[in-house]
């Protein structure tokens, strides 16, 4: 099964995005445009992924007592997200283990933070 997402007019498919490595933990993806990220900590209970574009900026906490999902932060909202899903004041816009049917994502800065967070639960990519 491929996983593709509808982000406005075009499509994306995780296993097509380019993702770049400068350390184990920092690199690059590219979409519209290059987005930076870096994984850190405390690791241990939990971890914490950052991703910038510009002046743009979209962090990503997750600590296991909080139970299956992390917490996001943006500039125009709060989200909640796991390896699989991604919902917004409780309702979903993305899910990769469900039909293709979803509502808008509009900020491109959050589809690269699923993309990362993606592959660093599961361990591949460039964390593999």
């Amino acid at each position: 099964m491929q996983n593709t997402f509808v982000l406005r007019e075009w499509q994306l498919k995780i296993e097509d995005v380019s993702i770049t490595r400068s350390s184990d933990l920092k690199g690059t993806i590219q979409l519209n445009g290059t987005y930076t990220y870096e994984a850190f900590g405390p690791f241990g209970q939990g971890y914490n992924i950052k991703v910038t574009h510009g002046s743009d900026e979209a962090v990503l906490n997750y600590h296991w007592r909080d139970g299956p999902g992390a917490f996001v932060k943006s500039k125009q909202g709060k989200y909640e997200m796991s390896d699989q899903t991604v919902f917004q004041g409780g309702k979903k816009l993305l899910d990769l283990t469900a039909a293709l049917d979803f509502e808008p994502l509009e900020e491109e800065i959050i589809i690269a933070l699923f993309i990362i967070n993606h592959h660093y639960y599961r361990k591949s990519g460039p964390f593999s």
